[in-house]
């Protein structure tokens, strides 16, 4: 049986602009991102990430893996409705952004 899961972020840029979102995985995908995010933070991997007009916020590997160590479970109705309403994305994540960069 699968399982699903939500990964919240919240964070802020200069202490100015809080930022929140999530993403959601599936069991395979999640252990895929955090694989992928464990050899990256083994290696100290930082981005600089766009997050508005003119603003850029440095984002370490290990900070998404953490956001992908808290991820909680959620139920298969949970994940089907958050996935037909809003995609599997939602928000600013770090996840995301760090994504979105590369």
């Amino acid at each position: 049986m699968d399982k699903f899961f939500l990964v919240k972020s919240e964070f802020n840029w200069s202490d100015e602009i809080d930022f929140e979102g999530f993403d959601l995985f599936t069991d395979e995908e999640l252990a895929s991102a955090r694989a992928r995010y464990s050899k990256l933070a083994a290696n100290d991997a930082i981005l600089t990430c766009s997050v508005g007009a003119n603003e850029e916020l440095e984002v370490e590997a290990s900070e998404v893996l953490e956001d992908l160590d808290d991820a909680d479970e959620i139920s298969r109705e949970a994940y089907v409705i958050l996935m037909n309403k809003m995609g599997d994305h939602y928000g600013k994540t770090l996840y995301n952004l760090y994504e979105e960069s590369e």
